[in-house]
């Protein structure tokens, strides 16, 4: 996808995992021109660093934070964005069940600075909720420390769009970007469901967006030398929002 000068290609992806397709996944996002890549379910175990830097490799992307240390949640970044800082920030952990953080990165893009993030939410309702408040207060500090000039959050929130989560995150100044583009009208927000990757349902994947950025295009995109693998890549769709900088 070709874009702008003043704009970039921000992508968010459960990857499973990488147990289905890797070159197919790859190459989807490789497809849609990311300029960041805001993943969930990267390898967590055997090998994790040099499965995920092969893969940012064929997706056009190179690894900025987060992977197995974090729960498998990941930032990439492409080489138009220069990284100023990265980090990981647990979230509190519950026995028995998946580990959970953010993976964080902050870029320039020429005089702009943009404050990333990658978040897996839980499948558990009361301990959303309890992440939710987390990543509230994260979002608060991280905002204070950098003066991002746009914030935006990848994640598969496990929930269905316009659920607590989403409002809480909106509660917190994150907005749907499939809601920014639709009220601005500028362009398609193809906003349908992102799970099961074969028969898509449900919409529970998003990239929430706050701060100097119009959104030109929102959703599940459906380029057509990308989607034909959506299926085989992973067992979530990709969401799409190509931003530009203002």
């Amino acid at each position: 996808m070709a874009v702008a000068p003043s704009e970039i290609v921000v992508v968010s992806y459960n990857l499973r995992s990488l147990r289905d397709s890797p070159s197919a996944s790859a190459s989807v996002v490789a497809h849609l021109g990311a300029d960041v890549a805001l993943l969930q379910e990267t390898p967590r175990f055997l090998r994790w660093r040099s499965r995920l830097a092969g893969w940012s490799r064929r997706a056009g992307l190179f690894y900025a934070a987060g992977g197995g240390d974090a729960g498998g949640v990941a930032v990439l970044a492409g080489l138009r964005l220069d990284v100023e800082a990265t980090s990981v920030i647990a979230l509190t952990p519950h026995r028995g069940r998946h580990r959970r953080a953010l993976a964080v990165t902050v870029t320039r893009y020429g005089n702009r600075r943009l404050l990333a993030l990658s978040a897996h939410l839980s499948l558990d309702a009361e301990e959303r909720a309890g992440h939710l408040l987390e990543i509230a207060g994260h979002l608060d500090r991280l905002r204070t420390e950098h003066r991002p000039d746009v914030v935006m959050l990848g994640a598969d929130v496990n929930e269905p769009a316009g659920g607590p989560t989403w409002q809480g995150l909106a509660a917190a100044g994150l907005q749907d970007s499939c809601d920014l583009v639709a009220r601005a009208s500028t362009g398609p927000a193809a906003t349908g469901p992102t799970f099961p990757a074969a028969a898509p349902t449900r919409r529970i994947d998003a990239i929430f967006l706050t701060g100097r950025v119009e959104v030109l295009e929102a959703g599940v995109p459906t380029q057509p030398a990308a989607s034909p693998a959506y299926a085989v890549a992973s067992d979530h769709v990709p969401v799409l929002a190509r931003l530009r900088l203002v």
